[in-house]
């Protein structure tokens, strides 16, 4: 549970994702390389439309419904979202779904 009351969660094998390299590799290798394309494709986006809009971080995680450090994964490009989190990125920031996966 985070400060503000948000409850959040995440893979137990995330932190392991994100330190360990090889194992990491070993994942994206299972999904055929084409999420993390779509990921770091995502990344960008996001972090650009929020940026126009001058908002934090924090601010785009309050508008989405998901908390701050999960944001942080997606604009990083090293979580591919699902389509429910993609929904809910383009609904906070005003734009379609097109415009946020868009290359």
């Amino acid at each position: 549970m985070l400060e503000d009351g948000a409850v959040t969660s995440f893979s137990a094998e995330f932190p392991r994702y994100l330190r360990d390299e090889a194992y990491r590799r070993k994942i994206d290798a299972r999904r055929g390389g084409h999420g993390a394309d779509l990921g770091v494709r995502v990344a960008d986006r996001m972090q650009e439309l929020r940026k126009e809009r001058g908002w934090s971080v924090t601010k785009l995680a309050r508008r989405c419904g998901i908390a701050a450090p999960n944001v942080h994964r997606l604009e990083s490009g090293k979580h591919v979202p699902t389509t429910r989190t993609l929904l809910k990125v383009a609904e906070a920031l005003g734009v379609s779904l097109e415009r946020v996966v868009q290359e």
